[in-house]
């Protein structure tokens, strides 16, 4: 399997974490895709960001979807489903998942993939989100405190809440 993220200006799916059980030739899988990268509607990975719904190859070699193909069916892979990370409607990752035998495309397993993608959206978009306002109350304390003016917080019984160093 392999995660794929949007890069930081939105525009291309890249490469991310990945596992597989060991082996020489899937370790040539992973190490090749780690140059590729993904455009909205290109190949697999880019149908699944750019649509936000599960896509399922049941044979690679065959499937012109498939910009990796070549390399696949040298390395064994047959199938493979792209399941997209979606927070609220924004795919922000896309889970692929790879099969060494031809699989014609189980509905139940797309489902429960599905679901488990969309629990990690929700974290994921909840992680970003406590990030954001982590880096926001950094910057406002830095301003405040860089400030030659006197700046003090209270609560509504007048107790100080946060006071900058011109106020210390």
């Amino acid at each position: 399997g392999e995660a794929w993220v949007p890069n930081a200006s939105g525009t291309l799916l890249e490469y991310g974490p990945s596992w597989s059980v060991p082996g020489a030739r899937l370790e040539e899988f992973r190490k090749a895709s780690e140059a590729y990268r993904y455009p909205k509607g290109l190949g697999l990975l880019g149908c699944a960001w750019q649509e936000g719904k599960p896509v399922w190859l049941p044979e690679i070699s065959s499937d012109e979807r498939c910009v990796r193909r070549a390399l696949a069916y040298r390395v064994g892979i047959r199938t493979a489903a792209a399941i997209p990370v979606l927070a609220g409607r924004d795919v922000i990752a896309v889970l692929v998942f790879f099969h060494v035998e031809s699989r014609q495309e189980d509905r139940r397993l797309v489902l429960l993939a599905t679901a488990i993608a969309a629990q990690l959206g929700a974290v994921m978009h909840r992680k970003r989100a406590e990030d954001a306002l982590h880096r926001s109350q950094e910057l406002l304390r830095e301003i405040m405190d860089s400030s030659e003016v006197v700046i003090y917080v209270t609560d509504t019984q007048g107790r100080f809440l946060h006071v900058n160093r011109r106020f210390e």
